[in-house]
C-alpha cells in the first residue's frame, strides 16, 4: 500500500468510526494478509482493478480490461423502484457500481454487507470517502468482525428499515457462493420476520392501547411477577409447557411432576385447555394475547370455582380474562407499555421491571422465567414445527369457531419445508412456526440464556438448547420436591398512588394544551404550502427547517407519548422513514410538495386517533381518580 493509500486508509477510519462506533475497526486494520491475500491492479482501460487470491487461484472482482464499463452495465441493469431509495450492496468492491448509482440517483442511501474484510481495506485505502458518501451510508457489516456473527447479522438486517433493495456484483456471487446463498437466506428471512410483525402491529396496536387501559387498574392493585425471583423461584426447575403436538407424549411425565412438585409447571397459552383435561393444575398459566377468542380459551379455569391457579398475563392480554379471573393475578410489563412506565413507581421507588415484546406467549414466558432465575427451563410440547401433519396438540378445541390449525391443510402442505430437528433429522416447518423458532434462538443469544432444555420430541432443533428427552431429565434431574403450592399467596410490595397521582395530574394538563398544539402545526403546514404555491426557495427551507421544532413540542407531549402515539407506532415509524427520504431530495420546491403530503398525513392520523381516544380516555381517568382517592 502506497503513502497516499495508508492517509486514505486512516482518514476513512475515523470518519466512519464516528458514525459507527460498535464496529471493531482496530480488528479490521489488524486483519492478517497472509491467508487470500487481496491486490489493486490498473486494468488494459487504465482503471483500477481488484484482484482475490483464493486457493493459489487469483480472481478478478472486477473486470480486468475495463472495470467502468463492466460497473455502467450492472447499474444499468438494475431498475431502481423510486428515487432516493435504500440500496443493500452485498459486497463493495472498489465501489464502482455505488458511485455510478449515486450520480444517477444522489438521493439514494445504501448499506453494505462486505463478507471479505480485506477487499474493504482495499475499497477504504483507494479513496478519500466525501462527506456526502459517509452521510448517505446507513448501516455497514464485515463479515468476520463479530462476536456472534449471526446474532449481530440478524440485528443489522433489521435495522435497515422498511425499504430496501439487495443488489451484489456477479462477482461476489461466484466466488462467495456460500456465503451470498447465507445472506439471501438471512434477507429473506428478515422480510418476513418484517412482514409478520407490520402485519399484527397493524392489526392490534389499537386493541393493544384499549386492553392496557382496560387492564390497568388491575395491573395497579397485582404484583409485577418479576418481582419474585429472590423470594420463590431462584434456582428452582421450572417447565415451560407449550401446545405443540409432542404434548400429547409428555402427558404422564407432566402428571409426576405435578403429583410430586418437582418443578413449577407454567402453562403458555392454549397448552392450559390440554393440560386442564388431563387433569393437570399448572403452578401459573401465561396469557398475552389481546384476542377475544382468547377469553374461550381460559373460560375453562375460570368457570371453575375451585380453580386456585394464578394468572400471569401481559398487560395487553384481552381485557375480559383478566376481569373474569377468579384466582390470583400476577402481571408482566411489556417494555413498550407506555402506561405502566409513566404511571407505575413501586413504594421503595423503583420502577417496574419489564420484558420485551415477542410474537409468542413462549417467547415472553421464556423471559419470565429467565428472569425469575429458574434452573434449569424445560421446554415441553416447543414443536415449531409439523408432527404427524398436526401442527397442535390434538384437542385443543376451547372455541366451537376456532380455525386453530390442530391438522394442517393441503395449503400448508404446500407452503412447508423443512428443517433440521433435535435428533438431527429433517422435519417439516411453517413459517409463522420457523419465525418463531428463530425469534426464541435470538432471544436465547440476546439474553445469553444457557440453561434451556429442549425436551420435545420430534421439534425443531432450538440453537442455544440442549436435546434431553423428559424422561431422562426426570431420572436424573427432577427426583426432588421444590414446589411451594402457596407462592401465589405472597403480598404484593404495591406500587406508590401519590406518584401516580402526580403523574397523572400531568397527563391531564398536557391534554388540555394539545389541541393548541396541533393548531400551531396547521398554521406551519398553511405557510409551508404558500411558498410551495409562490416557489419562494429561501422562506421554504427556512419553513421546513424550524417545522421540526413544532412537531417535537407535539410529539413530546406526554399525552400524546403515553396514549396517542402508541395506537399507531407503526404508522409513525413510516412517516419517519418517509421524511428521512424527502429530507435528501435537492428540488427544493419538490421537498416542499413531498413534505406538505407526509405533514398533513401526520396531523390528519393525530386528530383523529385523538378523537378515537376521548371515550376510552374519560373511562380510564374515572378509574385513576377512585384510584387515587381511595389511596
Amino acid at each position: 500500500m502506497d503513502g497516499s493509500g495508508i492517509v486514505y486508509l486512516n482518514e476513512n477510519i475515523k470518519k466512519l468510526k464516528l458514525k459507527f462506533p460498535s464496529i471493531k475497526w482496530d480488528l479490521l486494520l489488524s486483519q492478517n494478509t497472509a491467508e487470500g491475500g487481496v491486490d489493486i491492479e490498473p486494468s488494459r482501460r487504465g482503471a483500477d482493478t481488484l484482484k482475490v487470491h483464493i486457493n493459489g487461484t487469483d480472481i478478478y472482482m472486477h473486470s480486468k480490461y475495463d472495470p467502468l464499463s463492466e460497473a455502467k452495465r450492472i447499474a444499468e441493469s438494475f431498475e431502481p423502484k423510486s428515487e432516493n431509495q435504500h440500496l443493500l450492496f452485498y459486497g463493495i468492491g472498489l465501489g464502482y457500481v455505488l458511485d455510478i448509482m449515486k450520480e444517477r440517483d444522489p438521493g439514494m442511501v445504501y448499506s453494505i454487507y462486505e463478507p471479505n474484510p480485506l477487499i474493504f481495506l482495499k475499497f477504504l485505502s483507494s479513496r478519500k470517502l466525501s462527506r456526502e458518501f459517509v452521510e448517505a451510508l446507513k448501516s455497514i457489516y464485515i463479515k468476520g468482525l463479530a462476536h456472534d456473527e449471526e446474532l449481530e447479522l440478524s440485528v443489522f438486517f433489521q435495522n435497515l428499515g422498511f425499504y430496501v433493495k439487495p443488489i451484489t456484483l456477479p462477482s461476489y456471487e461466484r466466488v462467495y457462493a456460500e456465503d451470498y446463498n447465507h445472506f439471501c437466506r438471512k434477507f429473506k428471512d428478515s422480510i418476513t420476520d418484517k412482514r409478520f410483525k407490520v402485519g399484527t402491529r397493524h392489526l392490534f396496536e389499537k386493541r393493544w392501547m384499549n386492553n392496557m387501559m382496560q387492564n390497568f387498574s388491575y395491573t395497579i392493585k397485582s404484583e409485577n411477577i418479576l418481582n419474585l425471583s429472590e423470594k420463590v423461584f431462584r434456582g428452582k426447575p421450572a417447565v415451560l409447557a407449550a401446545s405443540g403436538p409432542s404434548l400429547d407424549e409428555e402427558i404422564e411425565n407432566l402428571k409426576k411432576i405435578k403429583r410430586e412438585g418437582l418443578a413449577y409447571i407454567f402453562s403458555a397459552g392454549s397448552a392450559v385447555y390440554k393440560l386442564y383435561k388431563h387433569g393437570i393444575l399448572p403452578d401459573a398459566v401465561c396469557a398475552i394475547d389481546g384476542k377475544e377468542i382468547n377469553y374461550d380459551l381460559f373460560r375453562v379455569l375460570f368457570e371453575d370455582p375451585q380453580n386456585k391457579t394464578p394468572l400471569i398475563y401481559a398487560d395487553m392480554v384481552y381485557s375480559e380474562v383478566v376481569s373474569s379471573y377468579n384466582a390470583g393475578l400476577f402481571s408482566i410489563i411489556m417494555e413498550n407499555d407506555t402506561l405502566a412506565s409513566y404511571y407505575l413507581k413501586n413504594k421503595s421507588g423503583i420502577k417496574g421491571k419489564t420484558v420485551r415484546v415477542a410474537p409468542s406467549v413462549a417467547l415472553v414466558t421464556l423471559q419470565v422465567l429467565h428472569y425469575l432465575q429458574c434452573d434449569p427451563i424445560i421446554l415441553v410440547g416447543q414443536n415449531l414445527a409439523l408432527k404427524n401433519d398436526y401442527y397442535y396438540a390434538a384437542g385443543i378445541d376451547y372455541h366451537k369457531d376456532r380455525k386453530a390449525k390442530e391438522r394442517i391443510t393441503e395449503n400448508d402442505r404446500a407452503n412447508s419445508f423443512q428443517v433440521e430437528d433435535v435428533h438431527g433429522n429433517m422435519v417439516y416447518t411453517l413459517k409463522d412456526l420457523d419465525l418463531m423458532r428463530r425469534s426464541m434462538e435470538a432471544l436465547i443469544k440476546l439474553d445469553s440464556i444457557n440453561n434451556v432444555i429442549n425436551t420435545t420430541k420430534g421439534g425443531a432443533r432450538i440453537s442455544g438448547t440442549k436435546y434431553i428427552p423428559l424422561e431422562d431429565i426426570l431420572r436424573e434431574r427432577l427426583n426432588v420436591r421444590v414446589v411451594d403450592p402457596d407462592w401465589h399467596e405472597i403480598r404484593p410490595e404495591g406500587y406508590d398512588i401519590e406518584y401516580l397521582g402526580a403523574q397523572h395530574e400531568l397527563i391531564l394538563e398536557k391534554k388540555s394544551t394539545i389541541q393548541d398544539t396541533i393548531g400551531k402545526i396547521e398554521k406551519e403546514i398553511e405557510k409551508i404550502e404558500k411558498a410551495v404555491l409562490n416557489k419562494n426557495e429561501n422562506k421554504l427551507n427556512k419553513l421546513l427547517s424550524d417545522f421540526s421544532k413544532k412537531i417535537k413540542e407535539l410529539t413530546r407531549n406526554e399525552y400524546y407519548k403515553t396514549f396517542i402515539h402508541p395506537m399507531n407506532t407503526l404508522r409513525m415509524e413510516i412517516l419517519a422513514d418517509n421524511l428521512t427520504q424527502i429530507a435528501r431530495e435537492g428540488n427544493v420546491i419538490k421537498k416542499g410538495r413531498e413534505a406538505l403530503i407526509a405533514y398533513k398525513d401526520f396531523i390528519s392520523e393525530v386528530k383523529n386517533l385523538i378523537i378515537e381516544m376521548e371515550p376510552s380516555f374519560k373511562e380510564f381517568n374515572e378509574k385513576i381518580q377512585a384510584i387515587i382517592q381511595n389511596g
